[in-house]
């Protein structure tokens, strides 16, 4: 005894049924029957429905040339991928079977220009122009940052891993004034301090001359002279203010000098002076901190 199928109900003769052409011509109607009802439920496929693939594009670097045997004529929608064949150096342009050279543009309306050589690109159709689809997947390849005193853009697009911000092997402390961050590296350099002027001497008696001098800064040396260059060098460690400094290198008549006082930026202190070769008078100093 025949049965039928389980989906589409087809008999299915027994061994010892003999053939019978009915059965098999009612088998084949159903057949036909479902083939064309999936066949009516399939939607049509629009040639722009899919994206054709031209190849490496011929042409120049900014004319790309191509050939596709589905395509006969741009209409809105179609969509093409092509590799191009060089790097692009102005608005490029995109001729499929010679049906005419179609601009490719941005989402934005500007022209594209920056094809990289062997890199991807989707286009579509639409009014007059082939519109880059994806244009975050432009390729920027290296990209070498210099720091600078302002902040730099990184450019949009996919790089290649191999890009840097440069570093400098002198960014260390020792090479930055103090209490200065760059890049939070923290300074450590205290830079000296000078200062320069005129004084002249307030008292002169006893082989002393005696200065005041007011001071921006607590220097550690003084140095006074007159035209002729004749110095003294002031570091004397008796100056509360400028402690831990070598007595004063004698020059010139200079036989020593001696802090008398001290106060916040400027100091009192006299020198004596040997067989008077230092005179009263104005004086230039220079004060180092």
């Amino acid at each position: 005894m025949s049965t039928d199928t389980a989906n589409y109900g087809f008999t299915k003769d027994n061994e010892d049924d003999f053939y019978n052409v009915n059965v098999v011509n009612a088998n084949l109607d159903k057949i036909d029957t479902e083939m064309k009802r999936i066949e009516d439920a399939i939607q049509p496929i629009s040639p722009t429905d899919s994206v054709k693939w031209l190849g490496t594009v011929g042409g120049t670097v900014n004319a790309l040339t191509a050939t596709h045997v589905e395509i006969t004529s741009y209409s809105d929608g179609l969509g093409v991928s092509f590799a191009a064949n060089a790097n692009s150096s102005a608005a490029a342009t995109l001729n499929i079977n010679s049906l005419g050279a179609i601009p490719i543009k941005k989402a934005d309306g500007t022209a594209f220009s920056n094809a990289k050589a062997n890199g991807v690109y989707t286009v579509r159709y639409r009014a007059g122009a082939f519109i880059l689809q994806g244009e975050s997947e432009v390729e920027i390849g290296k990209q070498i940052i210099t720091p600078s005193t302002t902040n730099q853009t990184i450019l949009k697009g996919l790089h290649d891993g191999s890009g840097y911000v440069k570093g400098d092997a002198n960014l260390i402390p020792s090479n930055i004034i103090k209490d200065i961050n760059i890049f939070g590296v923290l300074g450590s350099i205290n830079p000296a301090k000078i200062a320069t002027g005129l004084v002249r001497t307030s008292n002169f008696e006893n082989k002393h001359i005696v200065f005041s001098i007011s001071a921006p800064f607590n220097p550690k040396v003084v140095i006074l002279y007159q035209h002729d260059l004749n110095a003294l060098f002031h570091t004397s460690n008796d100056c509360p203010n400028i402690p831990g400094l070598t007595y004063n290198i004698r020059a010139g008549g200079i036989k020593h000098g001696v802090g008398y006082s001290s106060f916040i930026n400027g100091f009192y202190a006299s020198f004596l002076v040997d067989n008077y070769q230092v005179y009263e008078g104005e004086y230039r100093y220079l004060l180092i901190g």
